[in-house]
């Protein structure tokens, strides 16, 4: 069982066994300072290392933020180079090739204001099933405000109808923060949404289904 923790996860402490890749772990190191690709990497070692111990695969649904501050905003975008999406490319192929055992399947929503499954929940054991989900991610369109609680829904929707209820699952949600619907929410508001987080978070808790948050940033922001 994973350890799950809810705002406070930290991605390179989930990961407790190496790398099987060190050439790899350098090339996703040098690709991104920030760390984006060594969190992925090393969540990918987390998952397949528990893959090994366990009959069934995992299936993994990868929440990509793709809300107008992700993009380029006058220097002041979170990832205007969306290097999230070569992230999720490489995340993608290397716990497809890197599998052992059962193979993982991987979904990809993309959200904002709203949420959409842009990708089902693939085997990631075949090469065109890898390319289809690659293609399927390229040129995102801005989906305004960050709305998290609507694509964390939607993947409890998606889990819910999975023909494989047997699989071992896992969220990762990639994002540059907090959820913004106008420049001076009330606090109502606000706490009406971190409420609605919670309560989602918490049923994927109450369901072993651990969520890991990636935090995306630049110097900019």
């Amino acid at each position: 069982m994973f350890l799950y923790r809810w705002l406070t996860i930290n991605p390179w402490r989930e990961a407790k066994r190496p790398l099987k890749s060190c050439c790899l772990l350098t090339t996703l190191a040098l690709l991104l300072g920030c760390g984006l690709f060594f969190g992925l990497s090393l969540l990918i070692s987390h998952l397949a290392a528990a893959q090994t111990q366990v009959e069934a695969g995992h299936d993994v649904l990868l929440l990509i933020d793709n809300s107008n501050s992700m993009f380029e905003k006058a220097g002041l975008g979170s990832d205007p180079d969306l290097l999230r999406l070569e992230a999720a490319r490489l995340f993608i192929n290397y716990l497809g090739v890197d599998s052992q055992g059962p193979a993982s399947r991987l979904g990809v929503i993309f959200f904002g204001g709203e949420a959409h499954l842009v990708a089902p929940l693939m085997s990631l054991a075949s090469e065109t099933n890898r390319a289809e989900i690659g293609a399927l991610i390229d040129e995102p369109d801005r989906l305004r405000w960050t709305n998290p609680a609507a694509a964390l829904k939607l993947a409890e929707t998606t889990f819910a109808s999975a023909l494989d209820p047997a699989a071992h699952r896992a969220v990762v949600l990639l994002t540059d923060g907090k959820p913004e619907w106008s420049n001076e929410p009330a606090a109502e508001e606000k706490t009406a949404a971190v409420s609605q987080l919670r309560q989602v978070a918490g049923r994927f808790a109450a369901a072993g289904t651990p969520l890991f948050i990636i935090l995306l940033q630049n110097e900019a922001t």
